[in-house]
């Protein structure tokens, strides 16, 4: 740099301690066009601490039928140095649909704790939470994660016979009709299948 009289100039140092614990030292030399070499001696001490990692960035429900209850999970890891304390999970949104309670756990450098969080949608639409996972981690205390879903409508299903009984004679065909209705919003995936016994006499 170039410094005109009567002026300062400010030196940046920048650290990066990840996956470090320990003493290190180092020097930082100053140049001048004075002839002038400054040698400035630089120790750092790098105290262990827990590293919070979570295996994605969005927990995504998909899509949900309204009224039920759904299930879905991710793994914490402790990508840090010393022991991960995770105190509380918490889910937060504006209508108490996502659950997450009693999930506390202690991990050692490299181990892994499965979370998980239940969904209890009770209205149709896009569903936003955010999940807060509480530890000792320094640097983030309050680990976030976003949680989503579709929420869509629950078919109604409705069938026209209870049951069906048919009296013929021997060496005829006859037919009979059932009606599948539905009678709600959302879509009704269905299948059928013959099934039954025959008696001789």
């Amino acid at each position: 740099g170039i410094l005109p009289g009567s002026e300062t100039a400010g030196i940046n140092l920048m650290y990066s301690t990840y996956d470090m614990v320990g003493e290190y030292t180092g020097s930082l030399v100053l140049l001048t066009d004075t002839d002038t070499e400054l040698n400035i001696p630089v120790s750092i001490n790098v105290i262990g601490a827990p590293n919070i990692m979570v295996n994605m960035d969005v927990l995504d429900f998909g899509e949900v039928i309204v009224g039920d209850t759904v299930s879905a999970g991710f793994m914490v890891t402790n990508n840090g140095t010393e022991t991960l304390e995770i105190t509380s999970v918490v889910a937060n949104d504006s209508d108490g649909a996502f659950v997450s309670e009693g999930q506390t756990g202690s991990l050692e450098p490299g181990e892994n704790l499965y979370l998980e969080v239940t969904y209890m949608p009770t209205s149709v639409g896009l569903g936003n939470g955010t999940l807060v996972i509480n530890s000792n981690d320094p640097n983030e205390a309050e680990y976030s994660l976003p949680l989503v879903s579709e929420v869509i409508p629950a078919p109604v299903f409705v069938l026209s016979e209870e049951s069906i009984t048919v009296d013929m004679v021997s060496y005829a065909q006859d037919t009979t009709e059932v009606i599948i209705s539905n009678l709600g919003d959302g879509t009704l995936e269905y299948s059928f299948e013959i099934g039954g016994s025959e008696l001789y006499e």
